[in-house]
């Protein structure tokens, strides 16, 4: 709040005091500047396969008003709304979005101290206050695991199991199993993120058909 007086062109005491005279003509303005703060929202990818989703600063839930920022694609580029300075209020963060293969949470500091918003995202500006919200999306993840049997006579033959992102690929695992049918006899479980994932053995195989069956959480599965 700042006080502004003047009588013509002569302006009021330092101390804000007036003094009025003959014929004085004084003018008295208070002017109020709104209290300000500013706010951020960044973007953080965790598990691997970052995504792109679009950030969002508003005075409403959901609202994208303030900043309504797309992050780069995959996990690249820009991760943040930047810094935004508004006035004291109510506002909301949010992302939107690309989220489908991702958990969100939400972590929040005001002026460097941890920080609860609240529902919807909700934070208050006060002056000076300085916040800066951060969503981490983990990825989702889940297991994979190839394992061999050797059935008929004799005591089994050696191969190299597969998992991969490509038919017949072994981005993921490969796994010779034992001379003559002996462990190991497993690729042992593979933590993955979401997608789409190949079962192949190759080598070894001459003398034998091969079937492949498949459970998934413990319920037959039928894979494509």
């Amino acid at each position: 709040e700042e006080l502004s007086c003047v009588n013509g062109t002569a302006p009021a005491d330092t101390d804000g005091t007036i003094t009025i005279g003959k014929n004085d003509n004084w003018v008295c303005t208070f002017t109020n500047t709104r209290k300000q703060g500013s706010i951020e929202l960044k973007k953080s990818w965790t598990g691997g396969d970052p995504g792109q989703t679009t950030l969002k600063i508003g005075t409403s839930a959901g609202g994208g008003s303030i900043a309504n920022q797309q992050t780069g694609p995959n996990g690249t580029g820009t991760q943040s709304t930047g810094t935004k300075t508004v006035d004291t209020g109510a506002y909301y963060v949010s992302e939107d979005g690309g989220l489908a293969n991702f958990d969100s949470s939400l972590a929040c500091k005001k002026n460097g101290q941890d920080y609860t918003p609240g529902a919807n995202g909700q934070g208050g500006g006060r002056l000076s206050e300085k916040k800066v919200c951060t969503y981490t999306n983990d990825r989702h993840r889940g297991t994979i695991e190839v394992k061999k049997q050797w059935v008929g006579p004799g005591s089994g033959g050696q191969t190299t199991l597969k998992i991969g992102t490509s038919a017949g690929g072994s981005q993921v695992d490969s796994q010779q199993t034992g001379a003559n049918g002996g462990a190991p006899l497993t690729t042992d479980a593979e933590s993955v993120v979401t997608g789409t994932y190949y079962v192949s053995e190759s080598g070894g195989l001459d003398d034998f058909d091969s079937s492949l069956a498949c459970k998934k959480n413990g319920q037959d599965y039928t894979p494509g």
